[in-house]
């Protein structure tokens, strides 16, 4: 009989995205393939609380507030081999000490990357055709057609990314098949031969802002890119561009965008905000040029744990891991932490 493997899972089942990510499908599916999951019974709140539930496991399945594995953790985690993470970023959770020790850790991150591509290009096309103007949703005022001929073609358009991580590498390819007018990136990491084979070109900061007619800040969240779109920015685009944010809000800096959006010169499509759930009373909620989502971008969140799962798998079969990060790829995540207002 193959032998079970034993895995601790950092989430309380008390957890808003608990459902979401361990529904009864997924249970099913980790009981069918011979992994039991361990939940904590109650949540643990301290560092000793943290070693003393996580110390028996050799597999860590992680997820939304899971504990730092910095060298406290992990002295007292003798058992532990491999981290799997069902989320993205991995920025705030392990230190040089994890990579020192020779651990190995996976996260969901692509998987979690298609599911934001695919909300981008929805909102590319919702925006690029004006179809906030010129549609109605949830009955806040009668179709129109008088305007009718304020709709636009996508496919004459500009469109321009910053950052070229994940996301945007599952975005481009999506953008090229609405044939647009040119796809333009802001990135330190672009290299002339990646611009001949992703159909892509490379333009400076400012140049980005100036440019393009839908404009999509998808960079890391650092120190560096905190706050880095500043006013001279936005008031730089053309008018009636459209900006569509999926990435992190402090990006931008909030007055800056809240003055330009309540202008009117530009247009937007948020997935994400300075404080969430984004208040009933924000400036955001009155204004008719703007599609707002309730950070629903990854809507894929479902997928996360069988992927991890599939990963414990292989590594206690001595496969080959699909989703492994690199110390390299964890220091040019977004930290969580710099997203808190």
């Amino acid at each position: 009989m193959k032998k079970e493997i034993i895995v601790g899972v950092t989430m309380h089942p008390s957890h808003p995205k608990f459902d979401a990510l361990f529904c009864q499908e997924n249970l099913d599916s980790a009981k069918a393939n011979g992994v039991e999951l361990i939940f904590p019974d109650t949540l643990p709140t301290t560092n000793s609380e943290w070693q003393s539930f996580l110390s028996p496991f050799k597999y860590i399945l992680s997820t939304w507030g899971a504990p730092c594995f910095n060298a406290e953790l992990l002295n007292a985690c003798p058992k532990l081999k491999l981290v799997t993470h069902a989320g993205g970023s991995i920025a705030d959770l392990v230190t040089p000490d994890f990579y020192e020790q020779g651990l190995k850790i996976c996260s969901a991150n692509e998987v979690m990357a298609e599911g934001v591509a695919r909300w981008c290009l929805g909102m590319v096309v919702a925006c690029g055709s004006n179809w906030q103007k010129v549609g109605t949703w949830a009955g806040n005022k009668p179709l129109n057609f008088d305007l009718a001929h304020e709709a636009k073609d996508v496919g004459s358009k500009t469109i321009g990314i910053w950052g070229l991580g994940t996301i945007s590498k599952k975005l481009i390819p999506l953008l090229h098949c609405l044939d647009p007018e040119k796809i333009i990136v802001h990135s330190s990491y672009l290299t002339p031969k990646e611009e001949e084979i992703m159909g892509i070109e490379y333009r400076g900061f400012d140049e980005l802002f100036e440019e393009a007619d839908i404009l999509l800040p998808l960079a890391s969240l650092n120190e560096k890119n905190l706050e880095r779109v500043q006013e001279k920015h936005l008031e730089n685009m053309k008018l009636g561009a459209c900006l569509i944010n999926a990435g992190r809000a402090r990006l931008i800096q909030k007055d800056a965008l809240y003055k330009v959006l309540h202008s009117g010169r530009i247009n937007a499509a948020l997935d994400v905000f300075y404080e969430e759930p984004l208040p009933l009373n924000d400036p955001l909620q009155q204004l008719s040029n703007v599609i707002l989502t309730p950070h629903v971008g990854a809507a894929n969140l479902h997928q996360y744990v069988p992927k991890m799962i599939q990963e414990i798998i292989r590594f206690s079969t001595k496969q080959s891991l699909k989703y492994e990060i690199s110390i390299h790829q964890a220091n040019t995540m977004t930290s969580h932490q710099l997203a808190k207002v």
